[in-house]
């Protein structure tokens, strides 16, 4: 039996018990929070996140829809909304995204890279006027662009 009922409390302790291996019953206790807080945004981005790190693109992606219907004026949220429709290759919708979550954090602290999305926007965006889809994957290894789902709870950075 759990002692918090906040939401917020248990998602934070959720999210710092890790994934990896010991993911099953992190995502159970999940699923059980999902059901008593339907509409918690953060649970359903919490969600999208385990997906994620497990390249689940398609189930990440979907959380974090989830997150977004319930908060739409979160950068972080659209962000990651935009980089699980990239993995799935669907980039006029990612580029959609993209530019809704720099939209949405002009002027805040973000926890994604403004900079990086500007880039692969811009790839996005070269993409499409020379009629190529780009590659999902191209850009998006950290080590590339720093863009990666999920990120958002690993890092802050405000670029100008």
């Amino acid at each position: 039996a759990r002692a918090p009922k906040d939401d917020y409390a248990l998602a934070g302790i959720l999210a710092l018990s890790g994934s990896g291996e010991q993911s099953a019953p992190l995502e159970s206790e999940l699923s059980t929070l999902l059901r008593e807080f339907p509409n918690a945004a953060h649970l359903h981005f919490l969600q999208g996140s385990l997906y994620s790190a497990k390249q689940q693109w398609e189930a990440a992606q979907q959380a974090f829809f989830e997150a977004w219907q319930r908060d739409s004026k979160n950068p972080d949220v659209a962000f990651n909304v935009a980089v699980t429709l990239d993995h799935l290759h669907q980039t006029k919708e990612a580029a959609r995204f993209y530019r809704a979550a720099l939209a949405l954090g002009n002027g805040r602290a973000v926890a994604f890279s403004k900079i990086s999305v500007e880039r692969r926007l811009e790839s996005l965006e070269r993409g499409a006027q020379e009629g190529v889809e780009p590659g999902a994957q191209k850009g998006l290894e950290r080590g590339a662009q720093g863009v990666e789902p999920g990120s958002t709870l690993n890092s802050t950075e405000q670029s100008p």
